[in-house]
C-alpha cells in the first residue's frame, strides 16, 4: 500500500488521561515507592558467636540468624516488586501519542461512508504512538438491524486510510446497537507459524514440560517453554505454574525480567518443597522482526536460516534456587523464512557423547524443510533415534517460523 497521508497539526501531542487522573496515579506510584523504602530501612541482624558460650546457644542463635536473613531477603524482594509497580504506573502516564487532526471535510466523508454501510460514528481519533505506528480509535454502533463484525470494519477503514489495519487485542467480535469504542492498529510486517513435537518419559503419564504461545498485544508474540525438575505430575505442575504466572504478569504489563523475578521469588518462598524449573522465553516484535531471548537454566535455542544455524545459550541458573537472579537478554534480527527452534533438556540429553549441541546443530543445518511442524517432527525423530528409541526424559521441540504478512 501507499505511504499514508499526514494531516494538519501532526506534531501536536496528546495525553490519554486528564491532569487530575495523572496526579492521582502519580500519588499511588509514590506511595508504592515510599512503602518499598520502608521495607528496606529495617535493621538487619548480624550473627556473632562470641556472645554464646554453649552449643545450644550457638545453635539457637544461628537458627535465629538464618530466619532473620530469610526475612531480610523477603523484605528486599517485596520492596523490589513494589518499585516495579510504581514504575509500571509511571510508564503508563508517560505514554504519549502524536495526534493527527482529521480535518472537517475528511471527517464528514468518513461519517458518510460508514453511514452508507449501516454504521453510525460518534468520535474518531487518529494517533501515532512512540514507535510511529498508526492507531485509530472509533466510537461507533450499528445504525440498523444486521450483523457487522469488527474485522469487516477493519477491512473497510484499511481502504479509507490506504493502510492495513487490525482491531486491537480484546476487541469485541461484533458491533452492537449501542456505542462502543474500538481501537484499530497498523498491521505488523511479519506473521508466525508454530509447530510442536512432544514425548513423555517412559513409564510416566504426563510430561514435565509446558509451553505457551501468547499474543501480549498486536505485533508482540511471546513464546515460553518451561521444564519442571524431574518428571511426572510434580514436574508438570511446577512448569505449568511457571507458564501461567508468566502469562498473567506479561498481560498485566510487567517487563519480562520483572515477571521472571517475581516467579522466581514465588518458587523460592515455598520452603516446604523444591520447585526448580527452567524457563526459556522468546519475545518477537512482528513489526521489525527483532527477537529477545531470556533463559533461566534452559537448553540451547537455534535460529535456522537456510543451511546456517546460530545457537543461543545462557549459563543462568533455573528458577527456584536463589532469591536474586543474574538475567541477561540476547537480541537477534530475524528475516523472512527464519526458524526459531526451542528445545527442553531431554532433547540434547538423548544424544550420546560430548558436543551434543554441535551434533544437533549440524543435523538442523542439513534439513531442507518448508514448515515448522515437519521441522519439529524431524528433530524429535532424530533425538529418539540417537537414544535407540529409549525415552529417558520428557522431550519438547517448539519451532517458530516467520514470514512477511504482505510480501
Amino acid at each position: 500500500m501507499k505511504k499514508r497521508q499526514r494531516y494538519a497539526n501532526e506534531n501536536e501531542k496528546t495525553v490519554l488521561l486528564p491532569e487530575y487522573g495523572k496526579q492521582k496515579l502519580l500519588t499511588y506510584a509514590e506511595s508504592f515507592r515510599d512503602l518499598a523504602d520502608s521495607f528496606q530501612c529495617g535493621k538487619k541482624m548480624e550473627y556473632n558467636v562470641e556472645n554464646c558460650n554453649t552449643k545450644d546457644c550457638i545453635a539457637r542463635d544461628r537458627e535465629n540468624y538464618l530466619w532473620q536473613r530469610r526475612l531480610n531477603e523477603n523484605r528486599e524482594l517485596l520492596a523490589l516488586h513494589l518499585k516495579e509497580m510504581a514504575t509500571l504506573i509511571t510508564d503508563v502516564l508517560e505514554e504519549s501519542y502524536d495526534y493527527i487532526e482529521l480535518g472537517e471535510k475528511k471527517r464528514k466523508q468518513m461519517i458518510r461512508a460508514f453511514k452508507e454501510q449501516g454504521i453510525l460514528i460518534k468520535d474518531i481519533y487518529i494517533m501515532e504512538n512512540e514507535k510511529q505506528r498508526l492507531q485509530i480509535s472509533i466510537s461507533m454502533r450499528m445504525l440498523r438491524e444486521g450483523v457487522f463484525t469488527v474485522e469487516e470494519v477493519a477491512d473497510f477503514i484499511s481502504v479509507l486510510f490506504d493502510t492495513r489495519l487490525l482491531a486491537s487485542k480484546n476487541s469485541p467480535f461484533f458491533l452492537k446497537d449501542e456505542y462502543e469504542t474500538v481501537v484499530f492498529e497498523e498491521e505488523a510486517k511479519y506473521d508466525i507459524l508454530t509447530g510442536v513435537a512432544k514425548t513423555v518419559k517412559g513409564n510416566e503419564r504426563v510430561s514435565g514440560d509446558n509451553y505457551t504461545v501468547a499474543e501480549i498485544q498486536n505485533g508482540q508474540i511471546v513464546i515460553a517453554l518451561s521444564d519442571g525438575m524431574g518428571s511426572g505430575e510434580k514436574a508438570c505442575g511446577d512448569s505449568e505454574k511457571v507458564i501461567e504466572l508468566l502469562e498473567r504478569f506479561l498481560e498485566a504489563g510487567f517487563s519480562k525480567n520483572m515477571a521472571v523475578e517475581m516467579i522466581n521469588s514465588a518458587l523460592v518462598a515455598r520452603l516446604e518443597e523444591q520447585n526448580m524449573s527452567t524457563l526459556d522465553i522468546c519475545d518477537i516484535d512482528l513489526y521489525d522482526g527483532t527477537v529477545e531471548f531470556l533463559k533461566a537454566g534452559a537448553s540451547y535455542t537455534f535460529i535456522k536460516r537456510d543451511d546456517y544455524v546460530e545457537p543461543v545459550f545462557s549459563s543462568a541458573l533455573p528458577l527456584g534456587i536463589f532469591y536474586h537472579m543474574d538475567m541477561e537478554t540476547q537480541t537477534k534480527q530475524l528475516r523472512e523464512g527464519d526458524y526459531i527452534i526451542m528445545i527442553s533438556d531431554g532433547v540434547l540429553d538423548s544424544i550420546p557423547g560430548e558436543s551434543k549441541e554441535n551434533i544437533l546443530q549440524d543435523f538442523i543445518a542439513r534439513l531442507s524443510i518448508s514448515g515448522p511442524q515437519e521441522l519439529a517432527n524431524r528433530i524429535m525423530q532424530f533425538s529418539i533415534g540417537q537414544s535407540a528409541g529409549q525415552i529417558r526424559d520428557d522431550m519438547t521441540v517448539l519451532v517458530i517460523g516467520i514470514w512477511e504478512s504482505n510480501p
